[in-house]
């Protein structure tokens, strides 16, 4: 009852926009899930990520809303006894577009360690790890060797695997804004993907 009062706290922080008591809410929930002995049901738990996601992207934190996506992606491919083919391409599409737009990691991470020396930063970095249940922090890197491994990027339409090519494959800067722009185009007109 506790984790179900926790989860309405959720629901209506979300319907109105007090995104720091729904991120109490999130905090409060992953902790009594650890502390439970069972886990949730799968339709809680997809609930769950599918709102954690959501308050990773008005954080600004793209990395791990791709990583909340991914997971709710990985739950519902599994869970699912009768998924359609098109509802996996769908999804796997919004974790690949997800994914690719995370930020690259700076190109000077020498100078970044001199910037922030803190500890409390890695910590935050750990304490959102925790609330995907995830043993170590993600990285775009990790997330993208996951998205392969687990076929997400075969189960995408033809565009958005041409797309993952040009950024992540193919090294073609000098034309890269001309090849991508059909690609670019395609998602525009898809917004159900977005």
């Amino acid at each position: 009852m506790n984790l179900e009062t926790r989860l309405e706290q959720l629901n209506y922080a979300i319907k109105m926009e007090l995104w720091q008591e729904a991120y109490k809410a999130i905090e409060d929930i992953s902790d009594l899930m650890n502390k439970s002995k069972k886990m949730p049901k799968p339709h809680v738990m997809a609930s769950y990520y599918q709102k954690l996601s959501l308050v990773f992207w008005k954080a600004g934190n793209m990395l791990f809303h791709a990583a909340a996506l991914f997971k709710l992606f990985q739950l519902l491919r599994d869970q699912k006894k009768n998924i359609t083919a098109e509802e996996v391409g769908k999804r796997a599409s919004i974790v690949l577009i997800a994914t690719l737009a995370i930020p690259l990691p700076s190109a000077h991470p020498e100078f970044d360690r001199f910037i922030e020396t803190e500890k409390s930063a890695m910590e935050k970095i750990e304490k959102l790890a925790t609330l995907l249940s995830l043993p170590k922090p993600p990285t775009r890197v990790s997330l993208i060797r996951d998205l392969i491994r687990f076929n997400v990027v075969s189960a995408v339409p033809q565009e958005l695997q041409c797309l993952y090519k040009l950024m992540e494959v193919e090294f073609d800067p000098l034309n890269l804004c001309t090849r991508m722009q059909g690609n670019i185009e395609w998602i525009q007109e898809h917004p159900e993907l977005g």
